[in-house]
């Protein structure tokens, strides 16, 4: 599919603050794997194409608010009491999966000699503890991000199958 949610642009907007000077195809490719990764297994194939072909020049209040989130009432189905949610918008989610996935990149090239990394006086690599903190704390709020559309899915769609969500995950401590 040619169509994607993201735009390098947007993605510039809504992750983390990256460098000027990061490669628009890199990006793309990213944003690409990560809806294949992480959207369509969540929200289904079916939304995942009706969200694709959305124009937004007929407005949709439903679709507008998942691709860039809204606020929408809960109503705790019999177990909660009714409250606003936020619902941060698979934009913002997308953004975030993409950020993850280019930090442990970590600038390698493949090559037809095998993976190379451009070293220079100016800058420095991490040490892959702090990478792998770091990614994890980005793919938290990632998730987060999706579980907060997955729940207004849920909550607003009830033409929607079984949806996906993310649970929470355990990690060991130390290194």
């Amino acid at each position: 599919m040619d169509k994607h949610f993201l735009s390098y642009d947007q993605f510039r907007s809504l992750a983390r603050p990256t460098s000027t000077h990061l490669e628009r195809d890199i990006v793309e490719s990213y944003i690409s794997e990560c809806e294949d990764v992480y959207i369509v297994p969540s929200i289904g194939t079916t939304l995942f194409y009706q969200l694709a072909e959305y124009d937004a020049e007929t407005p949709d209040t439903y679709l507008d608010t998942l691709l860039d989130g809204g606020v929408f009432t809960f109503d705790g189905c019999g177990c909660y009491p009714q409250s606003e949610r936020m619902c941060y918008g698979i934009r913002k989610a997308l953004s975030y999966f993409v950020y993850g996935k280019m930090m442990l990149d970590d600038g390698l090239t493949m090559t037809r000699s095998g993976n190379i990394q451009h070293l220079d006086e100016y800058g420095q690599r991490m040490e892959q503890r702090v990478k792998v903190n770091r990614y994890n704390d980005v793919l938290a709020s990632a998730q987060l991000y999706l579980n907060s559309v997955l729940e207004y899915i849920k909550q607003n769609d009830s033409n929607q199958p079984h949806i996906q969500q993310f649970g929470t995950r355990i990690k060991a401590i130390g290194d």
